[in-house]
């Protein structure tokens, strides 16, 4: 058997459109343009190194997708639904899945940082997490639920490691990360 690469088929690179929610994005401004943008000025380094970075950027996000699909799938007939689109103050999010009998929200992260990082650390997901509880419930939703998928375990060559974290915010911690995000934008005139 022999088996050659095509380079004619991998040209276009990762299908990443192939394993799309289903959800159409509307245009206009979405939270994690806004967060990416405060990033950029919080923690510039950062963000050149992400800039810069050698992976091949789609099929990294692909796999992102791919796992976001999965349990989209997987959850909408047990607990989480995926809602779409919310707006709130011309801000567009798409949460992965809320369960609105419980008033929890479903995050999935497929990510390369170890174990070793809890989500807590990552400044951009609390971000994102606080605006969508901030969007669906102006305070009323607090609580999440974070599926992980860490690709490469805690670095230290065990694999693939699948944690879910629980967490729970308090109402001024909402109010506090939705007015840094809604003034970021008045700030640039996207709102």
């Amino acid at each position: 058997m022999i088996f050659r690469l095509d380079e004619s088929l991998t040209q276009d690179g990762f299908p990443i459109d192939t394993f799309n929610s289903g959800l159409e994005r509307s245009p206009g401004l979405h939270l994690t343009d806004v967060i990416r943008d405060i990033a950029g000025v919080l923690f510039p380094k950062q963000k050149v190194s992400r800039d810069n970075c050698s992976w091949n950027r789609e099929a990294t996000m692909g796999m992102g997708f791919l796992w976001e699909c999965a349990l989209s799938d997987v959850m909408r007939d047990k607990m989480a639904h995926r809602i779409g689109e919310v707006e709130c103050d011309g801000i567009m999010m798409s949460p992965d899945g809320v369960d609105w009998g419980n008033g929890v929200l479903e995050e999935y992260k497929c990510t390369w940082k170890s174990t070793r990082h809890p989500p807590e650390d990552n400044w951009e997901w609390m971000t994102q997490i606080k605006g969508y509880l901030w969007g669906m419930g102006k305070g009323e939703m607090t609580r999440v639920v974070m599926r992980v998928l860490y690709v490469m375990g805690d670095w230290k060559g065990g694999g693939p490691e699948y944690r879910v974290w629980r967490g729970e915010f308090e109402e001024w911690e909402l109010r506090e990360n939705w007015e840094m995000i809604v003034n970021h934008a008045k700030a640039r005139g996207w709102v």
